[in-house]
């Protein structure tokens, strides 16, 4: 495994929730970047998300969406797969909005 790539253990847990808001605080995440452009993007994807803030600086993750066409636990599963990719597979967006994949 390289330095870049955390550790396949990761977790994440609620910090806090409110209806059609959640953060969560999660291992892997935090001084990575590039994962968190990737699980931005991923969750920007989902239907009924309707803004996130991934921070490689504290770990932490915010989702806002509609809590009638989103569940947190299908968010959740987004967040998991995202975390388990390895580094080299991550999809990031480029500055025209199409994906690309670890270089």
């Amino acid at each position: 495994m390289r330095a870049s790539e955390p550790n396949r253990t990761n977790f994440i847990s609620v910090r806090s929730e409110v209806a059609g808001r959640i953060r969560w605080d999660v291992d892997g995440l935090k001084g990575a970047p590039r994962r968190a452009a990737a699980l931005a993007t991923a969750l920007q994807r989902a239907v009924g998300v309707t803004h996130v803030i991934a921070n490689p600086l504290t770990g932490r993750l915010l989702v806002e969406f509609d809590p009638g066409t989103s569940q947190p636990g299908g968010l959740e599963q987004i967040i998991q797969t995202v975390i388990a990719l390895p580094y080299r597979d991550l999809a990031i967006p480029s500055t025209d909005g199409a994906l690309q994949v670890g270089q």
